[in-house]
């Protein structure tokens, strides 16, 4: 389980990037950018990357307090 926290720690210490990321990528959609589609696609690709890292990492969190008990 320690070594599982270390990977939520590695996640949170990148939210803040991933933040710069969709920033950047809604300025140029707002910008109208030659390439808006691909960034809205790209985004919320990122967005559900994001999304399934994080429920993942729950279920296993689970997973190894399961296998402890």
């Amino acid at each position: 389980i320690e070594r599982h926290s270390e990977f939520k720690g590695e996640i949170e210490a990148r939210k803040d990037n991933f933040a710069q990321v969709r920033r950047i990528g809604t300025d140029l959609i707002e910008q109208d950018h030659y390439a808006k589609n691909d960034i809205e696609n790209k985004l919320e690709e990122l967005l559900s990357q994001q999304t399934k890292l994080e429920h993942l990492w729950s279920q296993r969190l689970m997973i190894l307090k399961d296998c402890m008990h």
